[in-house]
């Protein structure tokens, strides 16, 4: 199919209904920001003190597809040509690329081949230095040039690359460079064999790229993805979260025995534990070598897409499409499009169940390796298995034997797995409706609309569709139907950032507008060959000037730290430590200390006991396989639970788990029952090294007498938030969701009103500080986790109320024992765990809300319930 891109009717519309389409969707975002968001994922966020709705960053790409939609459909079926008609506006091709002759694309050429000389010259220095097999990979080329030359297919442009397929050898150098000393880590036989296998792939593939004449070899591609894979230094990194996330699974699941999505997450599917299978095979399988085994992994997903793209597309095409790894794509988008480049193929639509079986078969493999891209994948062309169907239904095909087998083989192994898939699929659905609330940093308009341009690029292909529907063919529905719906599928997941800054989001757009560049210039225009190049490389030149030169690209003269890894002489070299799975490598100084400090209180631990990490922010989730001990949550981290079901649920895995100690900090706010529990339990608080544990009590007098911790006090933790905002607002809106085991009702007519009046129907008219006391009588209201508040209010949207309790025989309050939070109408939950000085009193004998900054409004409590979650 190709597409007229004159300027007529249909383009015109395309641009008016984007146009207006843009202002009502801005116009909704702009009514539905200040819209408080339903806080049922969160405990406490920070978006705890705003009013600014991080759904709307989500329903407002949806608003802009639909309405634009509708826009473009009713005005195309209403509007004319003629009335457009002296609108009309052609582009002549021939005037815009007449100036790109043949003879600057010699020029072009000679300037590849000398870079290519260069970068070949620096590869054989640099495998001369490391490798004992250097001569070899000569003699190879050496004989790759002669079988190209005796075919008449060798060009000065091509032999400047053929030693690039040689460049994988970087990943082997055993010597690390550390204080003027050589260091070194030998490597496996088997990561030889596999690096050495990648080297010859490639290098038959550059054959066969150059005897078909390619300017482009697979080879040199290879070599500028492997420049943002990275070395090999085995370097301890500090973030032991997102490293923890990937280090974990393959530890707990495989080598401790935890069951998965029984007793363990694996948060991204089979992708990780992958990797911690290479860690194993090649290496150690410690802590300080998973990086590197890692980008060991990268290597693989790389040559298999760069031989899987070869066979479909000029590999001018792939080298751009490669271009986006400068940006910090991630690996999950590898295998979509070998999926997409398989799907697509001829070899794919000669029959329709062998396209089923290929969908099936790939959907599902990539499901197993990352669960939650290979349900979006899926999904985005399962429009195009009930198109295939259909088909198959109307035309009254019947499958071959092999096609019945191959898909009884697959229904077999989905059986089997049956467990794993339906566990997987509802934390895929799960995390989907709250990824987007994940931590809830709001950022801010400008940041959102900058990262998110692949929507131009979507509505630009949602045209296509519209227009040339019945043009399109197999191959291009395949890319059509990914492109439409696949982004919409991960948009929680592009918007759902920490910090705010939608880096997904612009990540995902500069891999998805390269794509669409590669694609319409490729299969949709009428330029010539150098032309479609050059358009490409104008894209890619765009897409870095806007990303303002972002690059993970490693610099020229960074090629040196391949052949010499030079290590920071203030890291501490790691040769034989006693901490289980650090490993062997470096890692700095403080790291090293705290890590051997907190390893001496854990060897105090038995064999099935283990430890919790809460921290004020991101976990230490690595630690836990870092010391050989189970993980006490489902979750990696309790990071990951926010939602109050969750915390039940991964509070009865600690129960179950012998947790004998806590590191404890502020972050103990965050999850209210797992405050309550630890507080209320069968520990004490203890000093050592610098931090706070709750120790169980057993272990805790032991620890003592021994003189290995120190008593502590719960006064020395900042374990007070007094002011929750609009934390109860926002639960109240889903406190239908959650499970409150049982209430205990309180009075709500107070026994003492100041600076406030009463009224009509049991309202009171507020003054700026109207006060409410109202007396507690119930022995069980201290162990409440939260008091639920149904008010009415009049005159004002919100107001500031200031929650205050006492135990003194007297009544007096103190601002100790209260918290302040906001309230509007309707159910207003307060958790009262964010005091644990409520646990602690006993008995309470009042309670007072004073209500702030409402004057001439009137207020009326309809309950006053202190409320249980979970089990009674």
């Amino acid at each position: 199919m190709e597409i007229n891109f004159n300027l007529r009717r249909r383009h015109l519309l395309l641009a008016a209904s984007f146009f207006v389409s843009l202002l009502i969707s801005a116009f909704i975002y702009k009514y539905q920001i200040h819209t408080l968001d339903n806080y049922n994922y969160f405990i406490f966020g920070d978006t705890l003190f705003s009013t600014k709705n991080k759904q709307a960053d989500l329903s407002v790409f949806y608003y802009l597809v639909f309405i634009y939609i509708a826009l473009f459909l009713v005005t195309y079926r209403f509007v004319n040509d003629e009335d457009l008609a002296a609108l009309s506006v052609s582009i002549d091709s021939r005037r815009v690329f007449g100036s790109l002759s043949k003879f600057p694309l010699l020029i072009l050429k000679l300037l590849i081949s000398i870079v290519c000389f260069y970068f070949s010259y620096r590869v054989i220095n640099i495998i001369y230095s490391i490798s004992e097999w250097n001569l070899l990979a000569i003699g190879l080329v050496a004989l790759s040039a002669l079988y190209l030359m005796k075919k008449k297919s060798l060009s000065f442009l091509s032999l400047s690359q053929l030693m690039l397929a040689f460049s994988p050898i970087f990943m082997t150098n055993e010597v690390q460079h550390y204080r003027g000393n050589d260091i070194l880590f030998p490597d496996s036989v088997w990561l030889y064999i596999y690096v050495w296998g990648i080297c010859l792939t490639l290098l038959i593939a550059s054959v066969k790229n150059a005897k078909k004449n390619q300017a482009i070899l697979i080879c040199s591609i290879f070599f500028i993805l492997l420049l943002s894979v990275g070395d090999l230094a085995r370097i301890y990194v500090p973030d032991e979260y997102h490293i923890g996330e990937m280090f974990t699974p393959y530890h707990q699941l495989f080598q401790i025995g935890q069951q998965s999505y029984v007793d363990y997450v694996p948060t991204k599917g089979w992708s990780h534990m992958v990797s911690g299978w290479f860690n194993h095979v090649f290496f150690d399988g410690t802590y300080l070598n998973y990086v590197i085994s890692h980008r060991i992994l990268k290597l693989l997903f790389i040559t298999v897409l760069l031989l899987v793209s070869s066979c479909f597309i000029p590999n001018i095409y792939f080298l751009f499409i490669s271009a986006t790894s400068a940006f910090h794509t991630g690996d999950q988008y590898y295998p979509v499009l070998i999926g997409l480049f398989i799907l697509s193929s001829m070899f794919a639509w000669r029959n329709y169940y062998r396209f089923l079986l290929l969908y099936a078969a790939f959907s599902f493999g990539y499901f197993i390796y990352y669960d939650a891209f290979g349900v979006a994948f899926g999904l985005s062309l399962f429009p195009l298995v009930l198109i295939v169907l259909h088909k198959i239904y109307k035309e009254n095909q019947r499958p071959d034997n092999i096609h019945l087998l191959v898909f009884v083989f697959i229904l077999c192994v989905a059986i089997y797995n049956y467990e794993y898939i339906y566990n997987s699929l509802l934390y895929c659905l799960d995390s989907a409706r709250f990824n987007l609330f994940y931590w809830g940093n709001y950022g801010g308009v400008s940041k959102l609309v900058r990262s998110n341009y692949w929507v131009l690029v979507h509505l630009c292909w949602l045209y296509i569709v519209v227009v040339h529907y019945r043009k399109l063919t197999n191959n291009d529905k395949v890319w059509l139907s990914f492109l439409l719906i696949f982004p919409i599928l991960v948009l929680s997941y592009m918007e759902g950032r920490a910090d705010g800054s939608f880096v997904r989001a612009r990540d995902f757009s500069a891999f998805y507008s390269i794509v669409s560049a590669c694609l319409i210039l490729y299969r949709y225009s009428k330029l010539e060959y150098r032309h479609k190049a050059f358009m490409l490389f104008i894209s890619v030149l765009f897409l870095l000037a806007y990303h303002k030169f972002y690059l993970r690209y490693i610099p020229p003269h960074a090629l040196e730290n391949y052949k010499t890894i030079q290590l920071n002489p203030n890291f501490v070299f790691v040769d034989n430590s006693e901490i289980p799975l650090l490993g062997r490598g470096f890692i700095g100084s403080n790291n090293y200390k705290e890590l051997k400090a907190e390893y001496q209180l854990i060897k105090k631990l038995g064999s099935d006991e283990t430890f919790l990490i809460v921290d004020p922010y991101i976990s230490q989730s690595a630690r836990y396989s870092i010391f050989d001990k189970k993980i006490p949550t489902i979750s990696h981290s309790v990071l990951n639970i926010p939602s109050l079901q969750s915390q039940l649920t991964e509070l009865e895995k600690v129960k179950s788990s012998h947790v004998k100690i806590v590191r404890v900090s502020e972050g103990l706010l965050r999850y209210q029952l797992f405050y309550k529990y630890f507080l209320n339990g069968n520990y004490s608080l203890a000093t050592y090294a610098g931090r706070k544990y709750l120790i169980e009590n057993d272990l805790y007098h032991q620890l003592i007498s021994e003189g290995m911790v120190q008593e502590a006090h719960l006064t020395d933790l900042p374990l007070i938030m007094y002011d929750i905002s609009y934390l109860p607002v926002k639960w109240g809106s889903a406190v239908k969701n959650e499970k409150i085991s049982h209430r205990i009702h309180s009075q709500t007519t107070p026994v003492k009103v100041e600076r406030a009046s009463k009224a009509e129907d049991n309202r009171y008219l507020l003054d700026n500080n109207g006060r409410f006391t109202f007396a507690q009588t119930q022995a069980e209201i201290n162990q409440a986790d939260f008091l639920l508040i149904d008010l009415s209010l009049e005159g004002k949207k919100e107001c500031r109320v200031k929650l205050l309790w006492s135990d003194n025989p007297d009544g007096q309050f103190d601002n100790q024992r209260s918290i302040k939070f906001m309230v509007r109408s309707g159910i207003n939950v307060v958790p009262l765990s964010n005091n644990y000085l409520w646990f602690k009193s006993n008995p309470i004998r009042k309670t007072e809300l004073r209500v702030n900054f409402c004057s001439e409004s009137t207020i009326r409590f309809n309950a006053l319930d202190f409320a249980f979650y979970g089990k009674k």
